[in-house]
């Protein structure tokens, strides 16, 4: 059986590490530092989850989220968008 594939695509090391450790054993962990990079990698994995950060440089989660709807094969694929500050953590469904 295969395991199902998590896209994180996130610009913070720290944050892709901790959803790594979090999820390992579980589900297969694809990691992406920003938005142009998470794009190839959803479209040559088609991963089964994309957690995608709101903010980051080059192409924001914004952007990224709108180009991952373009492809038929990405458009259904269930995105949680998350970002963080040193106060507290915001995370919407998209």
């Amino acid at each position: 059986m295969t395991a199902q594939k998590v896209l994180v695509i996130d610009d913070s090391i720290m944050i892709r590490k901790m959803v790594k450790s979090i999820l390992a054993g579980k589900y297969e962990v694809l990691e992406a530092n920003d938005g142009k990079t998470g794009l190839d990698i959803a479209r040559r994995s088609n991963p089964d989850l994309i957690l995608l950060d709101f903010v980051m440089p080059k192409y924001n989660g914004y952007q990224t989220l709108q180009a991952i709807r373009r492809f038929d094969n990405l458009k259904d694929t269930p995105i949680i968008m998350i970002s963080s500050d040193t106060e507290e953590e915001v995370i919407a469904f998209a």
